[in-house]
């Protein structure tokens, strides 16, 4: 993979989590608007949204582990049986 494509890679991925971050911080002050506001406490939703983050960063993991297993075997002379 050239540089190039790996720089466009990593900024998507960067692009993505700062995304994430900025939704979750967004989140949080909400929660703390309606929490003073209505007297609704929503703080368990913070831990069901951070389960939905975690499930997505071991979504990529798998894809990154199967790119690579992917790349190495095209990277593999093809023998005949």
């Amino acid at each position: 993979m050239e540089l190039a494509e790996k720089l466009i890679v990593f900024e998507s991925v960067l692009g993505e989590e700062y995304y994430v971050l900025i939704q979750l911080k967004t989140l949080e002050l909400l929660v703390k608007e309606i929490n003073q506001n209505y007297d609704v406490d929503l703080g368990s939703l913070k831990t069901v949204f951070l389960g939905i983050i975690s499930d997505e960063e071991r979504h990529r993991e798998l894809i990154e582990k199967i790119r690579g297993i992917l790349e190495s075997r095209r990277q593999k002379p093809a023998t005949s049986p």
